[in-house]
């Protein structure tokens, strides 16, 4: 990256970077000089001279017509950076204490939330939440994702909230099938707790992460296969709207079959017990 870049990273308009790099190496010069070194137009040349002159980073010679132009020494053009740098960071970081307490005072208030419609924003907003996961994961998961026919995608991203983040409570409520058997398998082998479901469908299908994010989808087509593909989310909700997708999960999952570490063994579905 040019010192030119950074410069603009610092908040220095483009052209006003570029003059101010070349008075640097060419010493004091004319706009003209300045425009055949840069290949800046002359116009804009003098425009940034203003400005930099302005903020006390370029000085004219003291003439009437014409004269030339020279950058100021550059400790001090950086100190005076520096200096309102720091002061530019002691703001942000009173504002930021400040928008936090206006926040806390908020966290019990209804938060928006967005209505969601296609299948490509569905799954791109269940991939993002689950790669934001870090606390824990309930997902009543939807017929279009378990099979026929799976979506091999999010058993792997659910695998890797546990394997990979670490989340330490990932529940999962789903059918079994043949097809998507050997992922039930992979996922309790990685520690995730899975349901097994009599239902095929239900009314809506609904992911919660952590404490503030969650998907609530509705089922939207029949034939030839059900699919979830409209519904609501939202990603920084308060407790109390969260405290209804908790609820609707765990009262849905009370009637479905925990499976153990010993499902799959005989090939059938023995080794499951009641949720409490």
């Amino acid at each position: 990256m040019s010192i030119d870049d950074d410069l603009q990273r610092l908040g220095w308009n483009k052209n006003d970077a570029i003059v101010y790099v070349a008075l640097v190496k060419l010493g004091a010069t004319t706009p003209q000089a300045l425009s055949e070194s840069t290949g800046i137009d002359r116009t804009r040349v003098y425009d940034s001279l203003k400005r930099l002159i302005a903020a006390g980073k370029v000085l004219k010679e003291d003439r009437e017509w014409g004269g030339k132009y020279q950058a100021m020494p550059v400790d001090d053009v950086f100190t005076q950076e520096v200096s309102t740098i720091k002061k530019q960071l002691e703001i942000a970081g009173s504002l930021k204490q400040q928008l936090k307490e206006i926040e806390k005072s908020k966290d019990d208030e209804q938060r928006l939330v967005w209505a969601i419609q296609g299948k490509k924003n569905v799954r791109d907003t269940i991939e993002g939440f689950l790669d934001a996961a870090s606390e824990r994961v309930f997902w009543l998961m939807s017929p279009d994702l378990f099979g026929p026919p799976m979506q091999k995608w999010a058993f792997d991203r659910l695998v890797s909230c546990r394997v990979d983040k670490s989340v330490p409570e990932i529940k999962v409520s789903l059918q079994v099938n043949d097809e998507n058997r050997p992922q039930v398998m992979r996922m309790i082998g990685a520690g995730i707790e899975v349901y097994d479901r009599r239902e095929l469908l239900l009314p809506l299908a609904l992911l919660v992460v952590d404490s503030n994010k969650f998907i609530q989808l509705s089922l939207s087509t029949f034939e030839p296969a059900p699919e979830y593909n409209f519904g609501i989310y939202g990603n920084n909700v308060s407790p109390a709207q969260m405290r209804g997708a908790e609820y609707f999960f765990l009262y849905t999952l009370k009637d479905h079959l925990q499976l153990d570490q010993g499902f799959g063994t005989n090939g059938n579905r023995a080794a499951s017990t009641q949720r409490k």
